[in-house]
């Protein structure tokens, strides 16, 4: 695949949708985190950052998986028909489930907040969060499933939007508590309208197609759901841990903000992965896509790559007076968060989703599995030494020693699949 047509393929697929809807998405996600951090007291903004973190973990887990075999085994239906049913099924059993996981993670709030007691209340109605996410997500994945990138590049902008408007109101009105409300209710706003708008629910019991092995189906979802889980936490774990180890949220508010710019600068790399992770699913085994396809990718993201780090390197006594008073520490972190997204640029955000888009996606989860390990590890060592700097590096090595090996698996599933085509060539 020439780079032209790997621009023009991505064209094709509407990913102009989905590059406006990730762009306006990713700067108002900006703008509803920095007006939160100018308006929030540092303390407060902490305790809600500790408690968010946490529910960010288990989101990739809501619905035991189901929205991400959505995806995968929806991808080999032929009709949308087939695949509308398939929706309908996943859609009511993980909702049960996301409704049984919120629960559970209640349960536990004393625990997971004994080191921060100040962010007891914020978890309390963040862990309502995780229902109205799994709403969304399981919609924006059938848009994407149908082809329908504009629906799902349209509705996530007004989502966002909604999301800003009614977050500026809620912290007007109630400050912090009005805050953490508007990051529950919106995704349940919206939703519904989708919903009835679409009428994508349906009541009436239908037979899946035959070709569907649900022991298969959920057992994918669950796999995928675990490496995602891992790669959310190796994103995060550092916050949860200087919160249970130096148990400042002050110090949780600076490392927060640091991260806020360069992490979110993710959305470059998710525009063409989201726009393209179907045609993964179905060119699996097809070894010169997948290879072509990440080769041309790396024509695009490696100078990126490149340029971010200097960039936020020369910029870096900047941010604090961005960031206002108290923030003054964010420069030299946010370069070190810079070193960190350029693994994920270059090797773990494209070669992680194309495998798993395949038969592989056990072997992803075990290398994000892995990753998280080394990654609590290291913070453990780091922060005890350096503190939130010691963190910041923690997560930018596991980051491109999980980029590494994942270059390497990924090598060795192109190998297979030649191998594999060769002697079906053979006999």
């Amino acid at each position: 695949m020439k780079f032209s047509l790997f621009i023009t393929s991505f064209l094709k697929s509407k990913g102009i949708y989905v590059f406006t809807s990730i762009v306006l998405t990713k700067l108002i996600s900006f703008a509803i985190s920095y007006i939160a951090i100018r308006l929030i007291l540092k303390d407060t903004f902490g305790d809600i950052t500790y408690a968010n973190s946490i529910i960010s973990f288990v989101v990739p887990f809501m619905g035991m998986g189901a929205f991400q075999g959505l995806i995968r085994f929806g991808a080999r239906l032929k009709t949308e028909q087939q695949k509308y049913i398939l929706f309908n099924y996943a859609l009511k059993r993980g909702l049960i489930l996301s409704v049984l996981l919120s629960f559970l993670l209640g349960a536990a709030i004393p625990f997971l907040t004994s080191n921060l007691p100040g962010s007891l209340f914020y978890f309390k109605i963040l862990v309502f969060q995780i229902i109205g996410l799994t709403l969304f997500e399981f919609i924006k994945n059938y848009f994407r499933l149908i082809h329908k990138n504009h629906l799902y590049a349209i509705w996530d902008i007004i989502y966002y939007a909604s999301l800003l408007l009614i977050t500026i109101l809620s912290i007007y009105f109630y400050g912090a508590y009005g805050y953490v409300f508007a990051l529950v209710i919106t995704p349940f706003i919206i939703s519904i309208i989708i919903i009835i708008k679409y009428k994508l629910l349906k009541f009436t019991k239908t037979p899946l197609d035959a070709s569907i092995n649900l022991k298969s189906f959920w057992k994918y979802g669950l796999i995928v759901s675990a490496g995602a889980v891992s790669s959310q936490f190796l994103y995060g774990i550092d916050i949860v841990m200087l919160g249970n180890i130096i148990k400042d949220s002050g110090e949780l508010a600076s490392y927060k903000a640091s991260g806020l710019i360069p992490f979110s600068l993710r959305f470059v790399p998710a525009i063409f992965i989201t726009t393209d992770y179907i045609k993964f699913a179905e060119n699996e085994k097809n070894r010169l896509y997948l290879s072509q396809y990440f080769l041309n990718y790396i024509k695009i993201f490696l100078p990126l790559s490149i340029i971010i780090i200097f960039f936020f390197y020369l910029t870096s006594s900047f941010w604090g007076v961005f960031f206002g008073d108290g923030y003054e520490s964010v420069g030299d972190l946010i370069w070190i968060f810079s070193i960190s997204i350029s693994a994920g640029f270059i090797l773990r955000i494209p070669l992680g989703n194309i495998l798993t888009a395949t038969d592989w996606a056990q072997i992803n989860a075990y290398i994000s599995i892995g990753s998280l390990i080394l990654n609590i590890i290291l913070n453990y060592i780091l922060i005890l030494e350096y503190g939130i700097w010691g963190a910041a590096w923690a997560t930018a090595i596991s980051m491109w020693v999980s980029g590494f090996i994942t270059l390497i698996i990924f090598v060795l599933y192109l190998q297979k699949k030649t191998l594999k085509t060769q002697r079906e060539q053979i006999y």
